[in-house]
């Protein structure tokens, strides 16, 4: 999984979102998912594992839950089948509802959501080798699941998450599909991969099947408003090589740059914000 997700790779390395209720998330990401608390200030907590930040919870008990653009899910990627299976095994023993598992040729993977709804991808990739391309496309489907070759793997206790594990992805539920292809491909730099039926576009840096998806199964989303629950930020790793690319690319398109607190952003147009 280091080949694509390494100092040289352009790819989201965590998200913020804003929640309802911070101790019942809390409650589950660190008893369901087995996430490690690595940062905590007032009602902000940083989640993660092997002082990797995966997630940052923000409280706003007035916030605001509508069906905007944003967060479809942020991906978790395991190291092996192994990993997976004991995952979907400590999920069933605490009776936690999967909302779906599939196949993806290059990829297999479960879904859940966590308990305000946030969506919730953990997956293993298939070896890079095996992966097919059609011309400049990658080849992906959804395809049912081996779930009875998986639950044969060996499987152990999931006491952690596993500290090899990292985002590999995270997926935007969006208005329109032409937007996304400019901002992420001009605008971030990134290779679109994919157009999937004429729903979805899958971006990708170095090859990888995708770091960043962006789909339409949605209908009548609203633009974000900045006092809404879920996705507010996120953190885009930049390999140094490349960030003034990235800077010029800011500047070409109008994206204002903010300083503060020690961090620099930009609002995307999602309204959300993005760290790098």
């Amino acid at each position: 999984m280091n080949d694509f997700h390494n100092s040289k790779t352009n790819y989201i390395e965590s998200v913020i979102i804003k929640v309802k209720d911070l101790n019942k998330m809390l409650d589950f990401y660190l008893k369901i998912m087995k996430f490690e608390v690595i940062e905590k200030n007032d009602n902000l907590v940083s989640l993660g594992v092997n002082n990797k930040i995966f997630l940052t919870l923000e409280e706003d008990k007035n916030a605001i839950k509508r069906d905007s653009e944003g967060l479809y899910h942020i991906a978790y990627l395991l190291k092996n089948l192994d990993d997976l299976a004991s995952f979907i095994n400590h999920l069933v023993k605490n009776k936690y509802p999967i909302t779906g598992g599939a196949d993806h040729l290059v990829s297999e993977a479960i879904y859940l959501d966590d308990i305000e709804g946030n969506g919730i991808e953990v997956y293993v990739d298939r070896d890079s080798v095996s992966w097919e391309f059609d011309n400049t496309e990658i080849v992906m489907d959804t395809l049912p699941i081996d779930i009875e070759k998986i639950m044969n793997r060996n499987i152990y206790e999931w006491k952690s998450f596993p500290h090899d594990a990292v985002v590999g992805h995270v997926h935007f539920s969006v208005r329109n599909l032409d937007g996304s292809l400019k901002y992420f491909r001009d605008v971030l730099g990134f290779d679109l991969l994919l157009e999937f039926r004429k729903r979805a576009l899958f971006f990708s840096d170095r090859k990888y099947h995708h770091h960043i998806g962006a789909n339409t199964f949605s209908i009548n989303l609203k633009k974000r408003e900045d006092n809404e629950l879920g996705l507010v930020g996120y953190k885009l790793h930049i390999d140094k090589e490349r960030e003034q690319e990235l800077l010029d690319n800011l500047n070409k398109y109008d994206f204002k740059i903010i300083n503060e607190d020690n961090k620099r952003y930009f609002k995307d147009i999602y309204n959300i914000k993005v760290y790098f």
